[in-house]
């Protein structure tokens, strides 16, 4: 697996397709296990949660779909020419789960052929709890940065 970010949903950002608001939609987060086959081809043509939901983790602690990431922001760093998504830190706690990665989608209702991908992003391996808190400790830089 590698990290990426999904191109259909590059395409219907940038067309008004399918525009995600990282600032009022909500922006989940799920887990996905060794069964997500995540290559060049997932990264075309995934362009709904409902191409992922198969692979998604299941466990003590854990609840499909994964959870919304709260305290979002975006900020333009023009220091570095950038504009910045990012939010709290993830956890899962007294979960027992084992991923391999995550992924970053606009959550649409209850409604996972609507719900557009945005990102992967790859563990480089098994992640695991066992009774304990599950988290993910997102870059100093942020989620998603557009340079």
């Amino acid at each position: 697996m590698a990290s990426y970010v999904f191109n259909t949903w590059k395409k219907n950002q940038l067309d008004g397709t399918s525009v995600v608001d990282f600032d009022t939609d909500a922006i989940h987060v799920a887990l996905v296990n060794s069964g997500y086959v995540a290559n060049a081809s997932a990264q075309d043509t995934h362009d709904f949660f409902d191409d992922v939901t198969v692979s998604e983790v299941s466990g003590t602690g854990y609840t499909s779909g994964g959870q919304s990431i709260i305290n979002k922001t975006i900020t333009k760093d023009t220091a570095n020419d950038r504009a910045v998504f990012d939010g709290d830190d993830m956890s899962w706690p007294t979960s027992t789960v084992t991923a391999y990665g995550a992924v970053i989608y606009k959550k649409v209702a209850t409604t996972t052929s609507v719900s557009p991908v945005i990102a992967l992003i790859d563990f480089g391996g098994a992640q695991t709890s066992s009774a304990g808190t599950f988290a993910i400790t997102w870059s100093s830089i942020g989620i998603l940065t557009l340079t």
